[in-house]
């Protein structure tokens, strides 16, 4: 291939990976998902850092995630963690460590 067809080619290629990052940068981590609700239900990020604190953890920072908020957490130890809870109810779903889950709400039986 000559030098030619290389310029008119780099920003194709330049386009193409642009776009693919961005598309999986914005994307959930699909580790843990929450039920499908509407933002504006969302309950305000001062009532999670409550919640958090309630459940016996440092709060450090958060996002949303999957349809939750992926919460870092800190453990009395010092551990980090990250912990997913229902962004309307609050309810921690799961906490997971490196790829390890320490705990997961148990399935309602009904």
């Amino acid at each position: 291939m000559d030098f030619y067809k290389l310029t008119k080619l780099a920003p194709v290629v330049a386009i193409a990976a642009a776009t693919m990052l961005l598309s999986t940068s914005a994307s959930a981590t699909g580790f843990h998902t929450c039920e499908v609700t509407d933002p504006a239900d969302w309950v305000s990020v001062d009532a999670l850092k409550q919640k958090v604190a309630e459940d016996g953890f440092e709060y450090r920072r958060h996002k949303p995630d999957g349809g939750c908020y992926e919460v870092y957490i800190k453990y009395t130890d010092g551990r980090i963690a990250e912990a997913y809870y229902h962004p309307v109810s609050l309810m921690l779903e799961v906490i997971q460590r490196r790829g390890t889950v320490l705990y997961r709400m148990p399935e309602v039986m009904e």
